[in-house]
């Protein structure tokens, strides 16, 4: 019986985590007869339970692990920093048995996709101590040890000497789109990296709408990097203006809009957004969490304005177009995954009427087109994890 470990399962509040773990189980459960995650979450928080609850629904042969060391990023800086600490201190004095006992009894060893290699604070470096340590064990005992489509940011120097001790050392590092497989050949010349596309692409659904219809999807978004935190007054304030002149935009097209929320922290954003065209029957919201259902939804439509990356992911997965809305300091992983798969998109820091001029040369009887190009793409970038 082979058996691999994936490092580490997200959280299922947050559907663009989810759609990563699901990408990544979809993945690994094709190739091996079983497999075991560890959470990036401990035993009592809520986050480890609801996602335990997911993957026991949808999976028969995997098993998923709470993490030994705790971390709730929504404690503020602070307790931030003193989770990371103590969890420093229990890999150096006290160490755990978990990591050693799961590596000793798989084939291969599984890094998760998504935005974890970067490094440009001291609560960074701390973190990727804890992060790395399954690796460091997996590959001490000589274990495979693949890297699952990740992108990546700032990294200082110390930051690269911690990874280097890492990345050098494993088979493969997957990027998940070309700008961070330049950095990350850049920064670690002796890594095998390889470019492939976000694992989420990977999940496997057959609820599919038949027909698309004349439907543009918006998701919005109010927090920073990793949300830690709300944004600038003046910044959510020009967003809030572009995306409602671009749904009055959309309207006048003949189109109808459905505001999608798919993370608890865009449910405010969203619903004020909402409230602005609240007595205009073609709008509407849709709140959800469920991976599956929101592919479901990405697929009825034309177009999905995003401004979360992995509605963009679930949504060019089915073959939808998007256009991206972003700020660029949110790093590499948004512009470089559109660009991958030439689809456009918008700094938020450029004229409000920008997101406008892009939504334009969309047209209806060209959808089907576009989306079979993206599903070209997709399974392109697929085959290169196979």
């Amino acid at each position: 019986m082979t058996k691999s470990l994936l490092v580490y399962s997200y959280s299922a509040k947050n559907a663009g985590d989810m759609a990563i773990t699901i990408g990544a189980l979809d993945y690994l459960t094709s190739k091996y007869d079983e497999c075991i995650s560890i959470s990036r979450y401990s035993k009592n928080q809520v986050s480890y339970m609801s996602s335990t609850n997911f993957i026991n629904k949808r999976y028969d042969n995997v098993k998923n692990f709470p993490n030994p060391f705790h971390l709730d990023r929504s404690r503020g800086s602070f307790n931030i920093i003193k989770d990371y600490f103590n969890g420093l201190v229990k890999l150096i004095f006290k160490g755990d048995n978990l990591f050693y006992d799961l590596v000793n009894d798989v084939d291969a060893v599984y890094f998760n996709g998504g935005n974890l290699l970067r490094c440009n604070k001291i609560a960074d470096f701390i973190r990727l101590i804890a992060l790395l340590k399954p690796l460091k064990i997996a590959l001490k005992a000589n274990k495979k040890v693949i890297i699952l489509p990740n992108s990546t940011a700032e990294i200082n120097l110390i930051g690269k000497l911690l990874l280097s001790s890492v990345l050098n050392k494993v088979d493969v590092l997957y990027a998940r789109e070309k700008l961070s497989f330049k950095k990350f050949k850049n920064d670690f010349p002796n890594c095998n990296v390889k470019l492939s596309t976000d694992i989420a692409f990977a999940i496997k659904s057959e609820i599919l709408h038949e027909k698309r219809e004349k439907i543009i999807a918006f998701t919005t978004r109010s927090q920073t990097m990793g949300d830690i935190a709300e944004l600038d007054n003046k910044i959510k304030k020009k967003i809030q203006g572009s995306l409602h002149n671009c749904v009055k935009h959309c309207l006048d097209q003949g189109f109808e809009v459905k505001l999608i929320i798919q993370t608890k922290k865009d449910v405010k954003f969203t619903k004020d957004l909402y409230s602005e065209f609240s007595d205009n029957k073609k709008v509407s919201i849709h709140e959800s969490y469920d991976v599956i259902d929101l592919i479901n939804v990405y697929s009825s439509c034309s177009l999905l304005i995003g401004m979360r990356l992995h509605s963009i992911i679930l949504a060019m997965s089915t073959g939808t177009p998007v256009i991206g809305f972003f700020k660029k300091e949110w790093g590499l992983k948004n512009p470089g995954l559109l660009k991958a798969y030439n689809q456009n998109f918008v700094f938020i820091d450029n004229n409000e009427n920008d997101l406008i001029e892009a939504v334009k040369p969309y047209d209806f009887k060209i959808i089907e087109s576009v989306s079979e190009e993206i599903i070209k793409t997709k399974n392109k970038f697929l085959k290169k994890l196979k």
